[in-house]
């Protein structure tokens, strides 16, 4: 327990955990450092995380609202353990008797009924009250309206300096006649773990030839990563990584970044991790990456943890936000590039100046001994001694060491290193192609001008292929149609080869018998007898037309085809007519004789069978076994048939 009458600083420590006790212990190390006697108040839970040089004064409460569930009973709970910590404050300053006061946050929960002490501090024995100023937005108000005013009102009453990590907007939450010092936030201080930067891009999978831009942290609204999306579109050699988890429901959630970056078709160029990465790879992190990104919004006034660590890691920032330190810090040293927020197309010039633009050395190793913790308590002991001594306190960071800046480079324009975009043809109907395309015609010869030979143009020579002439169409030959299902089958009934049809024979003459002829005798022509010798040619009465042969009994009457039209015999010499009788045995005679011919008779084949097949060197007389065509039923030569009885018997023995 340090001694009451030797504190020169008593800091107020109000929680164990987060970004707040983190920089509540870095200047404790730091006013430590420095020689002076120092004491932080806090809760048993904060020294045992964390290894302190500096005496600590372990009597706070924490942990109030993690029994409860309901919302009422967590504002209760939370009001009350507000209350006796500010109250066990304010006995330690009495206590103690410190010069300065630093308080680690600023509270105004319930501060009518705490900041009696610290006003009776401030006003009899002078103890200067610094605070830092973070307003965070978690804290819990109870009462009317009227109640919370007058808790804001008070419980900036005993503070004359405000330590600020931002720059506040006009008009100010704060007091005027409150003082504020702009500080630096210095980097963090932790073993570092090496880690290859290619096997980390290789899981982040990005190509040969790309720009990584990495967003590290919680993924909050504020930074405006739906921006550095669409700036992808006009810079193909981007590449975005973004590493953090979404802190509250009130921010975007992740799928709403995949499903933006799959409408603008960047997916493949966007990689987005919820993994959790220790304090001791974080650098190696932001090396594997060329440029960080800290694109925050208009709203934003205040400082990053992470642009240190890129100072560390050698990279080169793409910030944007309101009017804030980290905005001098950036323009100051020349570390990166800052751009108006709110604005894609700011954001994607921006990317394209990082990586097609020339810049000036930046300032790293000047930034590094600006950017410390050894800094920040500097400045804050330079604000006491000036309040001390009534000079007014430098409020910016670097005002009035604005000419001492690294030259701005001129921003590029995207559009400028954007590929061309492919613009599709206008459609145009064409007529449908013939199959037998027209023979193109040869240009009709143009009349030929004189001219003078220097008025001659060339002709244009056209490289490539010459046209191809055209070509006749070729004849198409017709396909035969084919006949779908099985084939016809084929005939079992023999076929033969049918002559063709033999056209009538001429009429022949009518004979006259002179008187005394003796009969002729009825003959039997046989197919091996031969034809007999021709009668001496008589004389030709009247020229008469032949009547038809009879009709044969075995067959039906073939039907011939259309004789041509013979021409009649040549008139002879008339002569006088002989009286013919009527009937009697010469009419037989002549009647026989007209089928005395060695012309054969045509063969008609139909389905059922042959009909008439008379041998071609048989005459064509009728037979006397019954058969006309001479031959039996079973192709055979025709002879006598034998009877029928006894004898038959002796006649087949025979």
């Amino acid at each position: 327990m340090p001694s009451p009458s030797r504190l020169d600083i008593l800091i107020h420590c109000p929680g164990s955990h987060g970004t707040i006790a983190d920089q509540i212990h870095r200047q404790a190390c730091a006013f430590h450092e420095l020689g002076l006697r120092i004491a932080v108040v806090c809760s048993p839970n904060f020294s045992r995380t964390r290894a302190a040089d500096y005496p600590v004064i372990t009597c706070l409460l924490e942990g109030a609202t993690g029994g409860t569930s309901n919302i009422m009973s967590r504002k209760v709970a939370k009001a009350t353990q507000t209350l006796f910590n500010q109250i066990r404050f304010g006995w330690e300053v009495l206590r103690n008797k410190p010069t300065i006061v630093l308080s680690g946050s600023h509270v105004t929960a319930q501060s009518a009924l705490w900041i009696w002490p610290h006003l009776l501090a401030s006003i009899f024995r002078k103890t200067i009250y610094t605070t830092n100023l973070h307003f965070s937005t978690r804290e819990h108000n109870i009462g009317p309206k009227w109640w919370q005013k007058l808790n804001a009102a008070l419980s900036f009453r005993p503070f004359r300096i405000g330590i600020a990590h931002k720059r506040f907007p006009h008009p100010s939450p704060i007091p005027a006649r409150l003082q504020t010092v702009e500080v630096p936030l210095g980097p963090e201080r932790f073993a570092n773990v090496r880690e290859n930067p290619k096997h980390i891009r290789k899981r982040w999978k990005v190509g040969r030839g790309k720009k990584v831009f990495l967003s590290f942290g919680p993924i909050r609204n504020h930074k405006n990563i739906d921006l550095a999306i669409r700036a992808l579109v006009e810079n193909p050699e981007a590449h975005l990584v973004i590493i953090g988890t979404v802190p509250t429901h009130k921010d975007r959630p992740v799928k709403y970044y995949q499903m933006l970056a799959d409408d603008l078709g960047v997916s493949k160029r966007v990689f987005i991790s919820e993994e959790f990465v220790p304090d001791e790879k974080r650098l190696s992190y932001f090396q594997a990456a060329d440029f960080i990104m800290l694109t925050y919004s208009s709203a934003y006034h205040s400082q990053s943890a992470t642009l240190p660590t890129a100072v560390a890691a050698r990279r080169m920032v793409l910030g944007s936000s309101g009017s804030s330190p980290m905005s001098d810090l950036v323009r100051q040293f020349g570390v990166g590039v800052y751009v108006d927020p709110d604005s894609s197309e700011a954001v994607a010039n921006a990317m394209a100046t990082l990586i097609h633009a020339k810049f000036p050395q930046p300032d790293w190793v000047g930034f590094e001994e600006f950017v410390t913790w050894e800094t920040n308590v500097t400045r804050i002991l330079q604000a006491v001694s000036d309040y001390i001594a009534g000079n007014p306190l430098p409020g910016r960071l670097f005002e009035g060491c604005e000419h001492e800046a690294v030259p701005a480079v001129e921003l590029l324009r995207a559009e400028d290193f954007a590929p061309p975009t492919k613009t599709r043809r206008p459609f145009k109907a064409r007529a449908p192609r013939s199959k037998k395309p027209e023979p193109k015609r040869a240009p009709e010869p143009e009349e030929e001008v004189q001219s003078e030979p220097a008025a001659i143009a060339k002709p244009a020579v056209r490289r490539g292929r010459p046209p191809k002439s055209a070509k006749p169409p070729k004849p198409v030959a017709e396909k035969p149609k084919k006949r779908r299902g099985r084939p016809p089958k084929a005939s079992k009934i023999p076929t033969t080869e049918v002559p063709a049809p033999l056209e009538p024979a001429a009429p022949e003459p009518a004979f006259t018998v002179a008187q005394g002829v003796p009969p002729l005798k009825k003959r039997i022509s046989f197919p091996s007898a031969q034809p007999p010798a021709p009668a001496p040619e008589p004389t030709v009465a009247e020229p008469e037309p032949a009547a038809p042969p009879p009709a044969l009994v075995s067959e039906p009457a073939p039907i011939a085809p259309p004789a041509a039209p013979v021409a009649p015999p040549a008139p002879a010499t008339p002569a006088e007519p002989a009286p013919q009788p009527s009937g009697g045995l010469l009419s037989r005679a002549f009647d026989s004789s007209r089928f005395r011919t060695t012309r054969p008779l045509p063969v008609f084949v139909s389905t059922s069978g042959i009909f008439a097949s008379p041998s071609k060197t048989a005459a064509a007389e009728p037979a006397q076994n019954g058969h006309s065509n001479g031959t039996n039923g079973n192709n055979a030569p025709a002879g006598p048939r034998p009877r029928r009885g006894r004898g038959r018997k002796k006649a087949l023995a025979a």
